[in-house]
C-alpha cells in the first residue's frame, strides 16, 4: 500500500520544544510533581510519569530519568542556587516528558 499514515511534522515537534507557552506548562506541571511528591527525585520521577502518562516509569525510564534529572539539576546548580536549581531542573525534566512520544502519540 503506498498510502501514508498521519504524523506530525518537524514543525509541531519545535513548536512543542521552543513554545513559551508549553514552557510555562511545564513550569507548572514541576511545581505540582514537586509539590505532590516532594524533594525527592524518585517520587518526583514516578509522580511526573503517573500525571502526564497515567503509569509508572519502567526501570530502564527510571534510570535514564534519574540521568536527564540529575544533569539538568548540574546544569542549573552551575548559574542557581540549588532550591531554584532543582526546581528549574524539573521543570527540565518536565519538559522533556510532555515531549516525549508516549506523551504526544496515543498507542
Amino acid at each position: 500500500c503506498l498510502e501514508r499514515n498521519t504524523s506530525t511534522v518537524a514543525i509541531q515537534a519545535l513548536h512543542l520544544l521552543n513554545n513559551s507557552l508549553v514552557e510555562k506548562l511545564a513550569e507548572l506541571f514541576a511545581g505540582r510533581v514537586n509539590q505532590d511528591a516532594g524533594p525527592e527525585p524518585e517520587k518526583q520521577i514516578d509522580r511526573a510519569y503517573w500525571t502526564a502518562l497515567g503509569r509508572p516509569p519502567t526501570q530502564d525510564e527510571k534510570a535514564a530519568s534519574r540521568q536527564a534529572l540529575e544533569r539538568f539539576q548540574r546544569m542549573e546548580r552551575a548559574a542557581h542556587p540549588v532550591a531554584e536549581a532543582d526546581q528549574k531542573a524539573l521543570a527540565s525534566f518536565c519538559h522533556a516528558l510532555v515531549n516525549s512520544a508516549a506523551f504526544v502519540y496515543i498507542d
